[in-house]
């Protein structure tokens, strides 16, 4: 098949999951024997315009032509003649009136992936008025030929807010690679950092993975904890929320290193050498970074946010808490923290989950089978 993935900030930008998302997603297909094209529009927000500047590259197997412009239309006449694919299959709402230009009078199919449920999302930010992206969703959900989602709870969520169109919504897992080993399952480290990947946000559970630190660290002087993530493309919101960091109790704030936005492969060594990941969410429509900190058999405790208590289970392959309280999620820590043997079994199931479930050669079947209802 040739398929065409159109997405935003496309690696090796790194602007949280949706560029790792895609990325594992368009390099999985393309190991499969798929001919995949990516049209990456970095940095796009849909109220700023500005001149359109595209231009191509090659990461391994993969064509990404990268766009820098926000008048879609105009976009899609440019760059209707570089790409004849069979299917297209767009990953942000906002996006989507590129795919209806690049397909109008042609009869391509086009699925959707819902990353981020922004219904639910606004919903549980106690705001249920319009949004951009919230309009833009719905439009795409409306006119794609499928709508695929990476998780259970999401499947059933997205079902629950857009019943009418219920029947072109699939249940399609994203996947991962195998992972190194990480160190600390091999030898326990007490220097090895505790670990947490996320966008600093309300809805992640950034202000509770605060607390957690004061808890968990007051209680463990010789813990190190390294936070990898921040706010993408807005400075001020970043500065935000490291002054909240900051706020916490010398000597502590010293044991807390802020090391911002970093690529995939960084993130990847920096889990390989942790010997915990936290992940305080109060929502995941699936869990990529818990599902990465699985692959290197790293002992994980989680809020049992939306997908993550599905890639988890509870007391066999981590310890989930409930959303909101970082006292018991610091309890189910400071646990683990003093029995390195149950940390160490934890992990190494989370890893065989992992692998038995969640590879790509286990998940890609399901999205392969959309494409192909749609194409044959």
């Amino acid at each position: 098949m040739r398929l065409l993935h159109i997405t935003r900030d496309f690696p090796p930008l790194g602007k949280g999951g949706l560029s790792s998302a895609v990325f594992g997603l368009a390099t999985a297909l393309s190991e499969a024997g798929h001919r995949v094209e990516v049209l990456s529009a970095d940095g796009f927000r849909p109220r700023k315009h500005r001149p359109m500047i595209v231009r191509e590259e090659r990461l391994g197997s993969l064509r990404v032509v990268r766009l820098e412009g926000h008048d879609l239309e105009a976009c899609a006449d440019a760059l209707g003649a570089r790409f004849e694919p069979d299917l297209i299959h767009v990953h942000h709402g906002t996006l989507w009136p590129l795919a209806r230009a690049l397909a109008a009078g042609r009869a391509l199919p086009r699925v959707l992936s819902v990353h981020v449920l922004q219904r639910h999302q606004n919903r549980l930010r106690g705001f249920e008025g319009p949004t951009t992206s919230l309009a833009a969703q719905r439009r795409a959900v409306a006119e794609a030929e499928r709508v695929v989602v990476s998780s259970q709870s999401a499947l059933s969520q997205l079902a629950h807010d857009e019943p009418e169109h219920a029947g072109r919504l699939r249940l399609c897992p994203l996947g991962i690679e195998p992972r190194p080993l990480t160190r600390w399952q091999q030898r326990p480290l007490p220097e090895a950092p505790v670990v947490s990947v996320t966008r600093f946000d309300e809805l992640k559970g950034t202000g509770e993975l605060i607390e957690w630190i004061g808890r968990v660290g007051g209680q463990r002087p010789e813990l190190r904890f390294m936070i990898l993530g921040g706010v993408a493309d807005n400075p001020r919101a970043e500065a935000r929320w490291r002054r909240r960091f900051d706020a916490l109790p010398d000597p502590l704030r010293a044991r807390v290193e802020l090391a911002g936005w970093v690529s995939a492969d960084s993130v990847a060594a920096q889990l390989s050498q942790a010997r915990l990941l936290v992940s305080a969410s109060r929502y995941e429509s699936f869990g990529l970074a818990v599902l990465e900190a699985m692959a290197h058999g790293l002992p994980i405790v989680a809020t049992a946010a939306g997908g993550v208590a599905e890639l988890l289970e509870h007391g066999q392959s981590g310890l989930l808490s409930p959303v909101g309280d970082p006292a018991a999620l610091a309890q189910a820590a400071l646990g683990l923290l003093g029995d390195d043997r149950r940390a160490q079994r934890l992990g190494l199931a989370a890893r065989r989950r992992a692998r038995e479930h969640y590879s790509w050669s286990r998940v890609l079947p399901a999205l392969l089978g959309v494409y192909g209802q749609l194409l044959y």
